[in-house]
């Protein structure tokens, strides 16, 4: 990110840094990171390279390929074990994935420029207001509307009012 940007979205309210300093990550946990990025890229770029498919890849590792799919997607869910298997699957040698382990963690972005540097806002977003909800009256059925709705029979208004007065002339007595 160049100075200028960076001045802008600071004057603006955004805290600018990389992932280690905005989320204020010791170096032991920033490390640990860095390794499982490095595994998750080199998963893809591996299979990339060797024209594999997702569904191929997980094939090759015993398991489906929406894990695959995560685990290119950096998952967190995702164990490192999972990872070293994928590279392993992908003919990766011991020393290549040591290599891999080994890189410093470096992104780029899709106009190939490093990108070290990223902004979040400094202030949490608003909260919305809590959307009032507006009850329906209850309406008063009778056993009979109740028994037709359940039956899927259709009741005529007149068939209502005769069993509404059946009704009320038994609750009378």
């Amino acid at each position: 990110m160049d100075g200028k940007t960076r001045k802008r979205l600071e004057a603006k309210g955004w805290t600018v840094g990389n992932y280690a300093t905005i989320l204020g990550t010791p170096p032991d946990e920033e490390n640990d990171i860095d390794t499982r990025l490095n595994l998750f890229r080199a998963v893809a770029r591996a299979r990339k390279a060797r024209g594999w498919t997702q569904a191929r890849l997980a094939e090759a590792m015993g398991t489906g390929q929406p894990r695959v799919a995560l685990m290119e997607n950096g998952d967190p869910s995702t164990s490192t074990d999972l990872l070293l298997r994928a590279l392993y699957a992908l003919g990766l040698s011991r020393r290549e994935v040591g290599d891999v382990v080994a890189q410093d963690f470096v992104e780029v972005d899709e106009r190939g420029d490093v990108r070290d540097e990223y902004a979040v806002r400094a202030e949490p977003p608003p909260v919305a207001a809590p959307r009032i909800v507006k009850r329906r009256p209850t309406c008063r059925r009778t056993n009979g509307d109740i028994a037709a709705k359940r039956s899927g029979r259709v009741r005529s208004k007149a068939a209502k009012s005769t069993a509404r007065k059946h009704t009320a002339r038994r609750t009378r007595t």
